[in-house]
């Protein structure tokens, strides 16, 4: 038996043990992740940037940064517990004391990170935005839609126009984001002149709004018609764009559209 037993190695009972224990110290000897590599690879694999991440978790942005920059040696669970539910984590899988299990690669719950909802108001009311929003809410606003709550909270809607075709089509939901600093070429809703009538002295109104395309000459913003070929480039000031177009919601016909 014994000459059995050197011929064939250790027996079956003693080499659970030796191999974990094997496992074990190797374990230790791999250096540890920490909770700003965890959360850091998180971003990079979502291509999510610390804005988001505050946005969609409700935490202030400067706690994300600390949190990302390791400055943070203790943090509290309050401010891991919205971050582990975005990912799908067990706390300590965040803070790196435990490899994740069951995450799917990629993917974060949607669930928790809450859509936002936005007015559609008409376009007779878009040159008094932002100052309407204040006065919105669900009980005296009826039209709404839902949208990622990655969305600046200042965003409304409009429904495209007639005139607006064929580049929208009538009815299509428009998305603007007055947050969203326009770069050269893009479409914009701005306010228009509304009286033409110079020789009166009075000064020039803006009381409705319309969308052109953006163009950037010489250190000067030029706007123009959809077709380039629709107006003459007309120089604008900066104050008269209310927001850069960000998502169209296409829809083929809509005969019941607020103009």
């Amino acid at each position: 038996m014994e000459k059995l037993q050197k011929m064939v190695g250790p027996s079956a009972s003693t080499i659970g043990p030796i191999q974990a224990d094997e496992i074990s110290e190797h374990d230790l000897r791999k250096p540890r992740a920490t909770l700003s590599s965890t959360l850091r690879g998180l971003l990079d694999e979502l291509q999510m940037s610390e804005a988001e991440l505050a946005d969609l978790t409700q935490l202030p942005q400067s706690t994300v940064n600390r949190l990302l920059a390791g400055h943070t040696a203790d943090p509290r669970a309050s401010t891991l517990a919205p971050i582990a539910r975005l990912f799908d984590i067990s706390i300590e899988e965040l803070l790196g004391l435990e490899a994740p299990i069951n995450r799917i690669k990629g993917s974060y719950r949607s669930e928790v990170a809450k859509s936002r909802a936005i007015p559609i108001i008409g376009w007779r009311e878009v040159a008094s935005w932002p100052a309407l929003q204040q006065t919105l809410n669900s009980h005296n606003h009826m039209q709404w839609l839902i949208a990622d709550q990655r969305v600046s909270p200042a965003c409304f809607a409009v429904k495209a126009r007639h005139q607006h075709e064929p580049f929208f089509c009538r009815g299509s939901i428009l998305i603007i984001d007055p947050s969203v600093a326009p770069t050269d070429g893009a479409t914009i809703v701005v306010t228009l002149q509304s009286n033409s009538n110079t020789l009166s002295g009075a000064p020039p109104s803006y009381a409705e709004a319309g969308i052109r395309k953006l163009q950037h000459h010489g250190g000067s913003l030029y706007i123009n018609g959809l077709k380039a070929s629709q107006l003459t480039p007309e120089k604008i000031d900066p104050t008269r764009i209310v927001g850069t177009i960000i998502e169209v919601r296409m829809h083929i016909d809509d005969a019941n559209v607020d103009c």
